[in-house]
């Protein structure tokens, strides 16, 4: 056992078919069948190709827009789409009392198990009042903190 017991294989390229014969009308090579060389020869200029033009091809638009209808629909609405946030005065009432307590935004948001973010959103104005967080910074500031307007 030189070798190691390792055997030597070596690998050979497969034969061929033999095509035998005559190919099929339009086979032109022998890897062809008769279905794709239809559809090779018509891409080749062999048969006749139809090139009709589609609605709207190459064109960002939609077959059935009715833009019309849709923009009067736009028009005629009237909900107010605007997204509360919390009033100027909560924001310098939250500010006053923690700077009082001599917190920073870190360890109030500590404190009340939320993310500093959260504490700055507030103090920025750009918060959506949350009741529940609300609730938790007036249990740990010790004060009861103003309330939006309800509309």
């Amino acid at each position: 056992m030189a070798d190691g017991g390792w055997t030597t294989v070596t690998a050979k390229p497969k034969k061929k078919p033999a095509t035998g014969g005559a190919r099929p009308a339009g086979v032109t090579q022998p890897w062809q069948t008769r279905s794709t060389a239809s559809s090779a020869s018509t891409y080749t200029g062999g048969g006749a190709a139809s090139s009709a033009k589609k609605y709207a091809a190459g064109e960002n638009k939609s077959a059935h827009t009715n833009t019309g209808a849709n923009l009067r629909k736009l028009e005629e609405e009237t909900e107010d789409f605007h997204v509360a946030r919390v009033d100027r005065s909560f924001s310098v009432a939250l500010a006053q009392a923690r700077m009082g307590k001599g917190l920073s935004q870190k360890e109030l948001a500590t404190r009340i198990c939320e993310k500093p973010s959260v504490i700055n959103d507030y103090e920025g104005g750009r918060a959506i009042p949350n009741p529940n967080i609300i609730n938790k910074l007036d249990r740990a500031l010790g004060v009861h903190l103003p309330r939006g307007k309800k509309k």
